[in-house]
């Protein structure tokens, strides 16, 4: 519980108000207002955590879709080349 709230309850119970009452009825409404302000924060900082990730996430998948395609290319650079040098040993036999 944030000090506001605590502060809250400790003046209800100070000002002895009783259930019913219209001072009771006041911090009781003071209160839940401070818990939805609270809850209303949480939510917020809990979006803008979320598209961050969201955000995050986009650009680790735009770099792992590069890096898929570097590899690939490499990948059959090196299949060129190993195919090119057994033709090449074939050939040398050959002759």
């Amino acid at each position: 519980m944030t000090t506001g709230k605590r502060e809250l309850l400790e003046s209800m119970n100070k000002e002895s108000a009783q259930p019913g009452s219209v001072t009771y009825a006041k911090r009781q409404m003071e209160l839940m207002v401070a818990c939805v302000e609270d809850v209303e924060n949480a939510v917020l900082k809990l979006d803008k955590s979320i598209y961050r990730s969201s955000e995050l996430s986009d650009r680790l998948g735009r770099k792992l879709f590069w890096l898929n395609v570097v590899l690939t290319v490499a990948t059959v650079m090196v299949a060129v080349a190993t195919v090119c040098g057994v033709v090449v040993t074939v050939l040398q036999f050959i002759k």
